[in-house]
Formats: structure tokens, C-alpha cells, sequence
């Protein structure tokens, strides 16, 4: 009996049923993949970090600092055990691909594959072996910006040394794949990694692998020595590098849980606008003595059937998917899919329970239905309260247009689904858009410590002596006359970067220090507190102060590198997404020894006329020629670099999302304006029998899903920024961010994208209202 009324039940409501079963498979494709994608990069970071055999706690120390740090771990009760290795260290203007130069602002190291300490993996996760004489291997950080192809000659030179390499492929390296370490690595064979280390010329890099007992109490010690470094990481801390990794594995798996919040909605709608209909054979099956359970039965292996068929394309089709999305993740990761057949079918049986439950949940109503509303056309009484909330006497507004309004405010209960389902949708676009442009924005280097510019200058030079200083504001006075000569008067500036040991009480904490040349302190953004007026005052991020628990007005110690820690006021508390929030700002005037610097970031243009955006893009083109051998970018393609381009793949996910959002919004809309026409046969037929033309029907089905789009679209406006800084947000303060502000771009995000789901949504209602032309005035007798 179920079998014979299921496919007489599929072949009458076709159109909804292939609907919900679209939204099945939507659900499905996305929940699997996006699941499985999300615990295989979080299992993989586990995995990773195991079978690259990372140490516990790794410190790689510049030159200056390497003696207090190999007198550290040899002395340390806390370290069971180290591994010790060397490595030059290079720069963009070291290195040329097929003969020209590249630009690229972070450190590069060079090592072989047995010097590394570490087990490196290529691109199809096999663990590299030893290289041949000649042959060079980089990071997928690398490989992606200068477009590498096999077979590609990199030069490595420095003075007289000069040495050509073919790449013969791209690695992974846990410790220095991440573009947020700020160090990439590249691997030649070991005879070439000796000629390099003894006639290249280069500074090094001493890195040190640890085996701990106690990682926290040893990171404490460690904070208290004083060594210039470059960085130091737990294992624990790792995983924080690959946050941004996993920023697209989570976004869509936001936009399936949307997806099976919509869905639910549409099968409730579905099987409450299913009961209403069938009002007449509820109704007799329940006078000649069919239970309520064998009723609601009917219903439910009617959406089991639906459930299963839409899970196992869903299933299927996801596997493809997932490798599509996490296809960019793979290429700094090793992750491995043993699992991952097990759990898009663990995911595909979860719907298809879901739906089950939510459907026997909703045939509860099939228990209030009596054999005597067949009797009655479905009414089980008669209605004494005007419809409606609005009168058309009192109206100026035009009849087709005061139907529409009237039908929605009337009915608000029927058209929450719309509102909520488009609602979501819109949110699906905006806040991914939105966390886009945040992370492009130029107004975003303030969330890095620095202050605004309107031109950044990405270069390598690493004034590291005790005339450091000096040279840096040689060299900012030469940009200054260059662009002066160029008809660009502007203030030119450069941040220094140390790490420094800060300790309060018996907690100390190695640090990323800044101090800015051409700069003053009053010119940065705090969140607490007011800018340092002397050079013995010093403000800190927020994370730092959590660390040592340290308050604005207490006084630190700081160890400037010279082994005598100095007494500091600390006068603000500012934010910052370097290091993962670590950072410290000390007042310009304090006098540092510039040859404990690790590093520098770029040199900050600012102009000083307030040009126009015009004369802005010409001023950018004119500077990118005076530095043709630099990366010369704005403040938002500088961060976007630094966080390692995640707004670039962002964009492919975006498009996808909105197509998904678009492909939802008609499939809803269709089945809603479908269900409407069903429903109002009757009053169709009235209002033709009284001369209403058909074209004025079909803009009174389709005003409705117009103005039920408008109250979405102002409501998805409204809840972008509480909603984004619940989910997107939350990435931002894993980053050491304390509060964040989104930066919308105004036209794209609520205009152009609005009228483009209003648009395509408003069609396809109107389209489908077409169907009104069928129904003929003799059907006011379908009238309940």
C-alpha cells in the first residue's frame, strides 16, 4: 500500500518534491565535505606534526643571540634532550628565477633535507629524500608567487658567489611553510648546502629543536635570557600558524548548517502545506479506521524515500567537492583521506535521520485532523475576526500592491519562511564578502601594530649593527628626496622588529618588539590606555599582558639584548594579529642596539597633501617604477600577503557560495509561489470572475515575494555585523585581535549584491507566477 501511494504521491507533487530533493542534495554535498574537510585538516595538524617529528619547543635565534641560547639549552633542567642545526639566511635580492629578479619581503633559509632535522614532504606527501648536486626544492608559498614550473633555473647569489639550481618541486614544511612564520625555507642537496654556508657570505640562522618535560615552564625560562631570536614555538602553537588554513573548511561548513536550517524549514512548510491540502483523504482514512500512525506512516516513507535518494547523490557528489575546496589547503598541509569515504557517509545517514525525525515531528498535526473536516472543506469552524490588518478604504496604495501587503502582514506566520530562508541567505553572501574586504583593507595594518600609509615598499634590509639606526634614517631621507624629486611630498617611515625578553613578577615571555623610525607613538591605534611620552614607557598588546599579567601602570622588565633588563612603565594596551597578538612598542626616542633587530617590515609611504584617489593610483604607478626591483603595494595587498593571500581564496568561495545562495533563493521562491497558486485557486478564479486581468494576478503572487525579499534584505543589512563577529570574528580574536570592526565595501555589499539575489529571486517568482493563466473563473467553486 505505501509503495503504490508513494509514487502516485511523487508523480502529483513533482515539482515539490524534486524541490526538497535539490535541497537534500545541496545539504548532503556540502555538510559531508565540508565535515570531513574541517576534521581532516584538524586531525592532520596532529598528524602532521608527528610524522614531521617536531620537537617540543623550537627557538631559532639570530647570530647575536645564538651564545646565550646555546648556553640555555645546555644548562636548562627543564630540556631532556636538543637537535642543533645552521642555516644562511637570504633575501629576495639573493635570488633570481630563470635570470630576472623576484620580489618577496620575508626571510628565506636554506638547508638540505638531512640539516633540516625535521622529515620534509613533497607535494604528494612523500617524505624527500636527499637531492642531487643542482637541484633546489621550495614551499608552495614560493611555487604560487612566482608560478614555479619543474625545471625552472633559481639562482642564489651574494657578492662573488653565484650558483644556479634547477627546481625539480615544491615541499612541505611544517615549521617554515606557514606564510605567518614569516620564514620559508629552501632545500638543496647537502654538498650544495655546504658551498653555500662556507663561500656564500650569508648571515645564519640557529635553529634549535627541544625535547621538554615542561614546555610552559621551559618557554618561561627561556623568556627570562634575554636572546635576540627570531621566533620561538611550542608544538601546541603550530597548529595556530595553519589558522587561516582552515578558515574556507569552515565557512562552508557554516554555510551547510544554513543549508540544513533552510532545508528544515522548507520540509516543515512542505508537509504542513502537504496536511492542509489533504485535508479530504486525512479525513476518510480516519472514518473508515486507519490510525494515526499508519497516516503519519504514509508521509514519512514517502520523505525516507526522498532523504535517501537526495543523500546518496549528495554523498557521491561530495567527494569530488571536499578535494575541490581543500585543494589549496593540501599544498602546505599533509593530510591524508583514509577516513574520509567513513565520514561523508556518517554525514549522509545524519540527514537523512534528521529528516525522518523533523517529519514525524511535523505529522503531529495529522492527530488534530476528524473525519468531519472533509465534511467541511477543510474548516473546522468558521472565522468571526477581520483578515488582515490594513484597510483598503484608507489606502492610497495601488490595489494589486495593497493585496500583496495586506496577504504578508495578514499572514506573517506563512511567509516567515520566506523571510527567514532569504535572510540566511543574504547573510551567506555578506559575511563572507565582508571578512574579504576586511582583510584587504588598507585600514587593516593598524590591527598589525602599525600605523596607516598610503604606499608600502616590501624590501629586505636588515640594518643589523650598532649604526642600525642611523642607516635606517639615511635610507628613509633618500626615499623622501627620491619622491620629493618626483613632484610626491610625503613622510617615509619604517618599523624594526625585535624579540625581546619581558618579565613581570616571577612570568616573562619572549616578545615581538617594535620601534618605528620617522614615526611617533601618538600616531598608532589603543585599545587601553594613552600613548608612552618617554623613552621609559612602553605599551603592550593585550595577549602579552595576559601572559605576564602585567596592567597599564605597572612597571616591566624588558632585556634590550645587552643581558640588563630595563625598567618600563607600561602606559597602553593596543592590538595586534603579529606573532598571533604577541607585541611589544617602545617610544621612538629609546635608544636600541639595532644589531639585535630580526627583521623589518616595509617602508611606509604617507602622503602629506591629500591627494584625490586619481592622482593616489598615479603617484602608486610612478613608485612602483622608481622601485621596479621591489614589491611596492597598498596597506591591504600588504596585509593580504602577510596572512598569506587567504582573501584570494576566499574569492572561489565566495562564488560559490552566491550561486548556492541564488540556486536556493529560486528553488525556495519557486516552490513557495507554486504552493501559493495551489492554495489559492479559488480566489484566483473570484478575482478573474470580477475582472481581474491575469497579468495583475501574477505581480500580486510575485509583489509578495518582492516585498518579502525587502524586509530580508534590510534585516540580512541589520544582522551582518552581530552574526559576523560570531563567526568570522572569531578567526580575527584567535589571531590576537581583541575587538574587531569590519570593513564593508558599502556599494558592493549592499547594493550590488541585494539587487543581484532580488533580481534573480524576483524573476524566478515571477516566472513561476505565470502559471496563474491556467486557472479559469469557473474555479471559484475550489474556494474553501
Amino acid at each position: 500500500m505505501y509503495l503504490n501511494i508513494l509514487k502516485r504521491d511523487l508523480k502529483r507533487k513533482r515539482m515539490m518534491n524534486i524541490i526538497l530533493l535539490l535541497f537534500i542534495i545541496m545539504v548532503s554535498t556540502f555538510i559531508s565535505s565540508s565535515v570531513n574537510n574541517l576534521m581532516s585538516i584538524s586531525n592532520a595538524m596532529d598528524e602532521y606534526i608527528e610524522i614531521s617529528e617536531i620537537a617540543d619547543f623550537t627557538i631559532v635565534a639570530l647570530e647575536a643571540g645564538s651564545e646565550k641560547t646555546n648556553e640555555f639549552v645546555e644548562t636548562n633542567e627543564n630540556i631532556k634532550s636538543y637537535v642543533y642545526y645552521e642555516s644562511p639566511i637570504l633575501s629576495a635580492d639573493n635570488c633570481d628565477l630563470n635570470g630576472k629578479k623576484f620580489d618577496y619581503s620575508n626571510t628565506i633559509v636554506v638547508s638540505d633535507v638531512n640539516e633540516a632535522k625535521v622529515k620534509l614532504f613533497d607535494g604528494k606527501n612523500n617524505v624527500i629524500t636527499p637531492l642531487n648536486d643542482g637541484e633546489i626544492m621550495l614551499t608552495a608559498v614560493l611555487k604560487n608567487l612566482w608560478n614555479l614550473k619543474e625545471g625552472d633555473k633559481i639562482t642564489i647569489h651574494n657578492g662573488e658567489f653565484s650558483k644556479e639550481y634547477k627546481y625539480v618541486g615544491c615541499t612541505k614544511d611544517m615549521v617554515f611553510c606557514s606564510s605567518m612564520t614569516g620564514i620559508t625555507r629552501m632545500i638543496v642537496s647537502e654538498n650544495d648546502y655546504q658551498d653555500i654556508m662556507k663561500n656564500g657570505g650569508f648571515s645564519k640562522m640557529y635553529c634549535y629543536g627541544i625535547e621538554s618535560n615542561n614546555v610552559e615552564e621551559l618557554e618561561n625560562d627561556f623568556g627570562k635570557i634575554g636572546a635576540p631570536i627570531m621566533i620561538t614555538l611550542a608544538d601546541k602553537q603550530l597548529k595556530m600558524l595553519y589558522i587561516m588554513d582552515m578558515v574556507i573548511a569552515g565557512v562552508m561548513l557554516l554555510v551547510s548548517v544554513v543549508l540544513i536550517l533552510i532545508s528544515i524549514v522548507i520540509l516543515r512548510f512542505t508537509i504542513v502545506f502537504t496536511l492542509n491540502e489533504e485535508f479530504r483523504e486525512i479525513g476518510v482514512m480516519k472514518a473508515i479506521g486507519i490510525k494515526n500512525r499508519k497516516i503519519r506512516g504514509i508521509y514519512i516513507v514517502k520523505y525516507l524515500a526522498i532523504s535517501i535518494v537526495g543523500s546518496l547523490i549528495g554523498f557521491f557528489v561530495g567527494i569530488p567537492f571536499g578535494k575541490l575546496m581543500i585543494k589549496d589547503v593540501s599544498n602546505n598541509i599533509v593530510i591524508k583521506e583514509s577516513n574520509s569515504l567513513l565520514i561523508n557517509a556518517i554525514c549522509c545517514v545524519a540527514i537523512v535521520l534528521l529528516v525522518i525525525i523533523f517529519c514525524y515531528l511535523s505529522t503531529r498535526m495529522v492527530k488534530k485532523s476528524s473525519p468531519i473536516d472533509a465534511i467541511r472543506n477543510g474548516s473546522n469552524g468558521e472565522r468571526f475576526k477581520r483578515k488582515g490588518i490594513l484597510h483598503l478604504n484608507k489606502t492610497k496604495m495601488p490595489t494589486i500592491l495593497y493585496m500583496a501587503v495586506n496577504d504578508i502582514f495578514s499572514g506573517l506566520k506563512h511567509f516567515s519562511v520566506l523571510i527567514l530562508t532569504f535572510t540566511l541567505g543574504l547573510l551567506l553572501i555578506l559575511i563572507p564578502v565582508t571578512t574579504m574586504h576586511t582583510l584587504t583593507s588598507d585600514k587593516l595594518v593598524n590591527w598589525f601594530g602599525l600605523t596607516e600609509s598610503d604606499v608600502y615598499i616590501e624590501e629586505e634590509q636588515l640594518f643589523t649593527n650598532d649604526n642600525g639606526r642611523e642607516t635606517v634614517w639615511a635610507e628613509l631621507e633618500k626615499t623622501e628626496q627620491l619622491l620629493a624629486k618626483n613632484n610626491i611630498p610625503a613622510n617615509v617611515f619604517k618599523e624594526t622588529v625585535f624579540k625581546f625578553s619581558i618579565s613581570y613578577g616571577d612570568k616573562s615571555w619572549n616578545a615581538i618588539s617594535l620601534q618605528g623610525t620617522g614615526t611617533s607613538v601618538e600616531d598608532y591605534s589603543y585599545t587601553e590606555g594613552t600613548a608612552p611620552q618617554s623613552a621609559n614607557e612602553v605599551e603592550i598588546t593585550h595577549v602579552v599582558a595576559d601572559r605576564i599579567g602585567a596592567e597599564i601602570g605597572d612597571s616591566v622588565k624588558i632585556d634590550l639584548g645587552d643581558g640588563e633588563a630595563k625598567t618600563f612603565i607600561v602606559t597602553a594596551i593596543y592590538q595586534s594579529m603579529n606573532n598571533m597578538g604577541d607585541g611589544v612598542r617602545f617610544h621612538e626616542d629609546l635608544e636600541i642596539n639595532y644589531s639585535n633587530a630580526m627583521g623589518q617590515f616595509a617602508t611606509q609611504i604617507k602622503y602629506t597633501d591629500n591627494p584625490s584617489k586619481d592622482e593616489q593610483a598615479k603617484r602608486l604607478e610612478t613608485i612602483k617604477e622608481l622601485y621596479s626591483d621591489k614589491q611596492v603595494s597598498t596597506g591591504g595587498e600588504y596585509v593580504s600577503n602577510m596572512v598569506g593571500d587567504i582573501a584570494g581564496s576566499m574569492k572561489d568561495m565566495k562564488n560559490v557560495i552566491i550561486l548556492v545562495v541564488l540556486a536556493t533563493n529560486i528553488l525556495v521562491s519557486v516552490l513557495m509561489v507554486k504552493s501559493f497558486i495551489i492554495k489559492e485557486t479559488g480566489e484566483i478564479g473570484m478575482l478573474k470572475a470580477i475582472g481581474f486581468k491575469n497579468n495583475s494576478i501574477v505581480l500580486w503572487q510575485t509583489f509578495r515575494i518582492g516585498i518579502v525579499l525587502i524586509i530580508s534584505i534590510l534585516l540580512g543589512i541589520l544582522l551582518e555585523n552581530p552574526v559576523g563577529q560570531i563567526s568570522s570574528g572569531l578567526v580575527f580574536k584567535m589571531m590576537g585581535a581583541s575587538s574587531i570592526e569590519f570593513m564593508p565595501n558599502i556599494l558592493e555589499e549592499y547594493v550590488i549584491y541585494p539587487l543581484v539575489v532580488f533580481g534573480v529571486t524576483f524573476m524566478a517568482s515571477f516566472l513561476t507566477a505565470q502559471q496563474v493563466r491556467r486557472i479559469s473563473a469557473s474555479e471559484t467553486s475550489n474556494m474553501e
